[in-house]
């Protein structure tokens, strides 16, 4: 249908090397800065502004894992990757990286709002809640024999998780 949908503007996406696997893996809308982030297959995150998508800061987070998900708080960036969580300043100044023995298929990245912590999860059958604030692991939930938790969704109420490859759904008690 006419004026359904219009071309402002469009880029080619940086950190994207052509002797590497080609591709954006995630995109995020900056939700405190007029901001898109997006990032690679190769592990590079970029930040565009402005309708022209004018780049803003790039950096790698990973040499050689896909960026899987991206989220932004109010004083960094989380970029989730295959094992581990990296945040970043705005400005591309990284802040940590977590890596942990639980982080072995990770997809999916949620902020709590209830208790301010990230959940993580993955094609494995755990959850993985970190504190960002102290960049500290504090809980792993095991609970899904032979499931997954490759998909995150907040509710008012619950965390929604959802099983890939069964097509279950799974609501959690946030707390």
């Amino acid at each position: 249908p006419a004026n359904e949908f219009e071309l402002i503007n469009s880029v080619i996406g940086d950190g994207i090397q052509k002797d590497k696997e080609i591709g954006i893996s995630s995109l995020a809308f900056d939700n405190f800065e007029e901001l898109l982030w997006m990032g690679t297959k190769g592990g590079h995150v970029t930040s565009y502004y402005a309708a022209q998508l004018q780049k803003y800061t790039s950096f790698q987070v990973h040499p050689t894992d896909e960026v899987r998900n991206i989220m932004t708080m109010d004083h960094c960036i989380l970029a989730l990757t295959q094992n581990s969580l990296r945040s970043q300043l705005r400005r591309g100044i990284p802040c940590f990286t977590h890596t942990s023995v639980d982080m072995m298929d990770m997809h999916s990245l949620l902020l709590n709002g209830r208790t301010g912590r990230a959940v993580m999860g993955g094609l494995q059958d755990k959850l993985i809640d970190f504190d960002v604030g102290t960049s500290k692991q504090f809980t792993v939930l095991k609970d899904i024999p032979d499931g997954t938790n490759a998909i995150l969704r907040d509710h008012g109420r619950f965390v929604v998780s959802g099983d890939v490859p069964s097509g279950r759904v799974h609501l959690r008690d946030p707390l």
